[in-house]
């Protein structure tokens, strides 16, 4: 009879503390087991992400340096070329004036009859041009 007690009295006391004790433990643990792992997943997402995050930063800093030194390169290229056109504008004025000049002082030549000390110089300057001539056919 005592061992019958002593049965229900010990069947009593873990059924009133130590099995809820043991049910709470347990849900507890599973829950901070769970926890944990829902943990680990995120970590692995987080890491993932910041990966991924990484890469398509490194991508877009690569095209706008591309796409910054092609602008630049560019830029280069079409100031080069203002310059240019720039000189040969230049040039052209240049030109335009000289043959304005030109065409003025031949219409004054024109109208005016060639004085003597004109047409000896143009005599002379003629002959040195076909006696370097000559010389330059000699050489040849």
């Amino acid at each position: 009879m005592i061992v019958g007690f002593l049965t229900l009295f010990v069947g009593f006391f873990f059924g009133l503390v130590v099995f809820p004790y043991l049910r709470a433990y347990a849900a507890k643990r599973g829950e901070n087991l769970a926890t944990h792992d829902d943990m680990d997943k995120l970590e692995r997402q987080v890491a993932a992400i910041t990966r991924i995050t990484e890469e398509i930063k490194t991508e877009i800093s690569t095209g706008l340096w591309d796409r910054q030194r092609r602008w630049y390169m560019k830029r280069e290229v079409i100031f080069q070329a203002a310059k240019r056109l720039s000189e040969v504008d230049d040039a052209l004025l240049a030109s335009s004036v000289v043959l304005k000049a030109d065409l003025v002082k031949q219409a004054e030549w024109k109208l005016e009859a060639p004085t003597p000390c004109g047409t000896i110089r143009l005599e002379r300057n003629k002959k040195r041009a076909d006696d370097a001539m000559d010389e330059g056919v000699h050489r040849v």
